[in-house]
């Protein structure tokens, strides 16, 4: 018995640990996943005051999943491996149809958000219809602000087919890919959302005289954050009033709203993402396969 008892001992402690939120005194594990638009680093310097926020509000243990490409984090909802969400207006209507995704809360600025036409500052064109047989590149295909809102902005407002009109198009990825495109000479005009652009200049990532805005969409819903089908009806109240009650006027506070780009949030319905629903499905966007990056 002397021999057993430090072996089940053992055991119990191997299982405990492998068992979700026991190291955590038995909070449930609450599995965050956002949009990977910006590279891995910046991500976790981002969301990590806002996991402690709503680990201390909603007693979970918050996990962060860094989905590999736009396509993937619409793949955590549809297998079962996430239970909030950050999303982008595209990604959220397909994870909504998909998965059932349920709006949560958006930020006081995804009600009228824009995406921007940036190209060199050193370059001498000043207009969209300049660029003809340009280098072009999106941000990904299944991006609202760097991907589907520049695309029928460039249709409706430019009548232009992007494939039609510049030397090549191409898809950067994450935001931060199509400024540093941009910067780099290996692409003459890009796609992007404001937020992200006015970001990399107050942190640095690039100089504010590096680039110049040739054009700007119309205001647009963008980003939501939102839950899984099915989560408790308690659970989704804490999560919405814990993003709610964040005040900028409180310091620790103030922290996490200023690494997502808010100053308060508000509640999101799915009223909200009629038009883009529109304008996805005039453009072929949902029908793009869960598992690609491809191009429509």
């Amino acid at each position: 018995m002397r021999f057993w008892l430090p072996l089940i001992l053992a055991l119990g402690v191997g299982l405990a640990a492998g068992t979700p939120g026991a190291a955590a005194g038995d909070r449930p594990v609450l599995r965050v996943a956002v949009l990977p638009d910006q590279n891995p680093a910046t991500l976790r310097e981002r969301y990590n005051p806002l996991l402690d926020h709503l680990a201390s509000a909603c007693d979970v243990t918050p996990e962060l999943v860094l989905p590999a490409d736009y396509a993937g984090l619409v793949k955590a909802f549809t297998r079962g491996r996430a239970d909030l969400g950050w999303f982008g207006g595209v990604t959220f209507v397909m994870a909504h149809r998909r998965a059932g995704v349920d709006p949560l809360v958006m930020r006081d600025i995804d009600f009228r958000f824009t995406s921007w036409f940036i190209k060199r500052a050193d370059d001498p064109r000043q207009s969209i219809d300049a660029f003809e047989d340009a280098a072009f590149t999106f941000g990904s295909p299944l991006s609202n602000s760097a991907h589907l809102r520049p695309r029928h902005f460039l249709k409706r407002h430019e009548g232009i087919t992007a494939e039609a009109f510049f030397g090549s198009v191409r898809y950067a990825g994450a935001h931060d890919a199509v400024v540093r495109a941009v910067v780099a000479g290996r692409a003459d005009l890009g796609a992007v959302n404001a937020e992200v652009v006015g970001a990399m200049q107050r942190d640095g990532r690039v100089d504010s005289g590096a680039i110049e805005v040739v054009a700007k969409t119309p205001p647009y819903a963008a980003y939501v954050w939102g839950t899984r089908a099915g989560m408790p009806q308690k659970r989704r109240t804490c999560l919405r009033d814990a993003f709610m009650r964040l005040c900028f006027v409180k310091p620790d506070d103030r922290v996490v709203l200023r690494r997502l780009g808010a100053r308060t949030y508000f509640p999101a319905g799915i009223g909200q993402y009629r038009t883009l629903m529109a304008i996805a499905e005039r453009l072929d966007v949902l029908t793009m396969a869960a598992g690609g990056e491809t191009a429509p």
